[in-house]
C-alpha cells in the first residue's frame, strides 16, 4: 500500500492583494497531511479550486487567481499564482507517493488528513 506524503507546502510573501493572502493563509493551516490514496488528493485538489471560487466571488474585481495542477500517482504538485503573473507564486504545495511500509505503524491514522469542515450546519 501507498501512502500520499505531502512533502512540502511553500507559501511566498510576496502576494499582490487580500485574495492571494487569504489563499496562502489557508493553504498553510490546512494541507500538511498524509493521503491514503490518489482519490485523496484529487479531492485535496477540488477542494482548493473551491476555496479559490469562494475568494473569487468574495473579491470579484481582483485580479483572478490561477491554480496548475500536476497530480501524477508519483510525484507533482499544485501551484497558484496571479493570472498573467506566474512570477507572483502564492503556493506550491508538493507531494510524494510513498510506501506505507516505512512509517510506523499507525502514523497514517495519526495524521491522516480530516475533512475541513464547512460553517456550522443549522
Amino acid at each position: 500500500m501507498s501512502l500520499i506524503f505531502i512533502d512540502k507546502v511553500l507559501t511566498y510573501r510576496a502576494v499582490i492583494n487580500k485574495k492571494c493572502s487569504e489563499l496562502e493563509t489557508y493553504v498553510a493551516a490546512n494541507f500538511t497531511h498524509v493521503l491514503t490514496d490518489h482519490k485523496g488528493l484529487i479531492h485535496l485538489d477540488e477542494e482548493i479550486r473551491n476555496k479559490i471560487a469562494d475568494l473569487e466571488a468574495k473579491y470579484p474585481k481582483s485580479t483572478p487567481i490561477r491554480c496548475d495542477s500536476n497530480l501524477s500517482s508519483v510525484s507533482g504538485q499544485i501551484t497558484a499564482y496571479p493570472e498573467h503573473h506566474p512570477e507572483k507564486t502564492i503556493f506550491r504545495l508538493s507531494y510524494q507517493a510513498v510506501i506505507a511500509d516505512y512509517f510506523p505503524r499507525g502514523v497514517d491514522q495519526q495524521y491522516r488528513r480530516q475533512p475541513i469542515q464547512k460553517g456550522g450546519d443549522k
